[in-house]
Protein backbone atom coordinates (compact mmCIF):
# COMPACT_ATOMS: atom_id res chain seq x y z
CA UNK A 1 0.00 0.00 0.00
CA UNK A 2 0.94 3.55 -0.38
CA UNK A 3 3.11 5.16 2.22
CA UNK A 4 0.33 7.92 3.22
CA UNK A 5 -2.23 5.18 4.66
CA UNK A 6 0.68 3.31 5.52
CA UNK A 7 0.90 5.96 7.61
CA UNK A 8 -2.14 6.40 8.79
CA UNK A 9 -2.42 2.68 9.95
CA UNK A 10 0.79 3.03 11.95
CA UNK A 11 0.25 6.47 13.87
CA UNK A 12 -3.67 5.85 14.24
CA UNK A 13 -4.70 4.52 17.65
CA UNK A 14 -7.84 2.38 17.52
CA UNK A 15 -9.80 4.48 19.58
CA UNK A 16 -8.98 7.25 21.85
CA UNK A 17 -8.79 4.92 25.09
CA UNK A 18 -6.65 2.16 23.14
CA UNK A 19 -2.94 2.06 23.51
CA UNK A 20 -2.67 0.07 20.21
CA UNK A 21 -2.26 2.08 16.81
CA UNK A 22 -4.20 0.51 14.00
CA UNK A 23 -1.59 -1.56 12.57
CA UNK A 24 -0.66 -3.17 15.39
CA UNK A 25 -4.21 -4.51 16.22
CA UNK A 26 -4.20 -5.82 12.64
CA UNK A 27 -0.96 -7.40 13.17
CA UNK A 28 -1.69 -8.88 16.51
CA UNK A 29 -5.68 -10.14 15.30
CA UNK A 30 -5.78 -11.45 11.85
CA UNK A 31 -6.50 -15.22 10.32
CA UNK A 32 -2.63 -15.82 9.69
CA UNK A 33 -1.97 -15.20 12.96
CA UNK A 34 -4.76 -17.32 14.06
CA UNK A 35 -2.99 -20.17 11.91
CA UNK A 36 0.14 -19.86 12.57
CA UNK A 37 1.39 -17.81 9.90
CA UNK A 38 2.40 -13.95 10.15
CA UNK A 39 0.89 -11.48 8.45
CA UNK A 40 3.79 -8.52 6.50
CA UNK A 41 1.87 -5.15 6.15
CA UNK A 42 4.08 -3.16 4.09
CA UNK A 43 4.47 0.01 2.13
CA UNK A 44 5.94 1.32 -1.43
CA UNK A 45 5.86 3.77 -3.67
CA UNK A 46 4.62 1.95 -6.58
CA UNK A 47 1.24 1.64 -5.68
CA UNK A 48 0.68 5.24 -5.63
CA UNK A 49 -1.45 6.34 -8.27
CA UNK A 50 -1.69 2.45 -9.78
CA UNK A 51 -5.55 2.00 -9.79
CA UNK A 52 -7.14 1.01 -12.42
CA UNK A 53 -8.40 4.74 -13.32
CA UNK A 54 -4.88 6.14 -12.76
CA UNK A 55 -6.03 8.66 -9.58
CA UNK A 56 -6.37 6.15 -7.01
CA UNK A 57 -4.12 4.61 -5.17
CA UNK A 58 -3.68 0.92 -4.89
CA UNK A 59 -3.01 -2.27 -2.86
CA UNK A 60 -1.76 -5.37 -3.75
CA UNK A 61 -2.78 -8.39 -1.21
CA UNK A 62 -0.68 -11.81 -1.79
CA UNK A 63 0.30 -15.40 -0.39
CA UNK A 64 4.19 -14.85 -0.49
CA UNK A 65 5.11 -18.50 -0.58
CA UNK A 66 7.26 -20.33 -3.63
CA UNK A 67 4.08 -22.64 -4.48
CA UNK A 68 2.07 -19.92 -5.32
CA UNK A 69 4.16 -17.52 -7.21
CA UNK A 70 7.77 -17.35 -8.73
CA UNK A 71 9.97 -15.16 -10.62
CA UNK A 72 13.04 -16.42 -12.46
CA UNK A 73 15.94 -14.99 -12.64
CA UNK A 74 16.95 -14.40 -16.51
CA UNK A 75 20.56 -13.28 -16.68
CA UNK A 76 22.18 -12.94 -13.16
CA UNK A 77 23.48 -10.12 -11.38
CA UNK A 78 26.59 -9.24 -13.38
CA UNK A 79 29.02 -6.29 -12.42
CA UNK A 80 28.99 -4.61 -15.62
CA UNK A 81 31.10 -1.32 -15.08
CA UNK A 82 33.50 -0.09 -12.25
CA UNK A 83 34.78 3.37 -12.25
CA UNK A 84 37.36 5.69 -9.99
CA UNK A 85 35.32 8.23 -8.04
CA UNK A 86 38.12 10.93 -7.38
CA UNK A 87 35.86 13.15 -5.13
CA UNK A 88 34.84 10.17 -2.76
CA UNK A 89 38.17 8.29 -3.48
CA UNK A 90 36.27 5.04 -4.08
CA UNK A 91 35.10 2.99 -7.16
CA UNK A 92 31.30 3.16 -8.36
CA UNK A 93 30.33 -0.32 -9.68
CA UNK A 94 27.17 -0.39 -11.50
CA UNK A 95 25.76 -4.43 -11.48
CA UNK A 96 22.87 -5.35 -13.67
CA UNK A 97 20.08 -7.89 -13.94
CA UNK A 98 17.12 -9.28 -15.81
CA UNK A 99 14.43 -10.75 -14.35
CA UNK A 100 11.15 -12.07 -15.22
CA UNK A 101 7.91 -10.48 -13.96
CA UNK A 102 5.65 -12.29 -11.26
CA UNK A 103 4.42 -15.73 -12.01
CA UNK A 104 1.11 -15.76 -10.48
CA UNK A 105 -0.31 -19.64 -10.69
CA UNK A 106 -3.49 -19.41 -8.98
CA UNK A 107 -6.42 -17.05 -9.64
CA UNK A 108 -7.12 -17.14 -5.31
CA UNK A 109 -3.41 -15.91 -4.95
CA UNK A 110 -3.32 -11.93 -5.79
CA UNK A 111 -5.95 -9.77 -4.52
CA UNK A 112 -5.76 -5.63 -6.03
CA UNK A 113 -7.93 -3.40 -4.01
CA UNK A 114 -8.43 -0.07 -5.66
CA UNK A 115 -9.47 3.11 -4.65
CA UNK A 116 -8.08 2.88 -1.20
Amino acid sequence: MPYVQYKYLATTRVSELAEKTILTFLLENNVAKQNGSDLFIGATSWCKGAAADGSSDRMAVYCNKERYLAMDELVPLTRAMTSPNTQQFCYDTAYAGNVSEVEVFYDQTILYVDKI
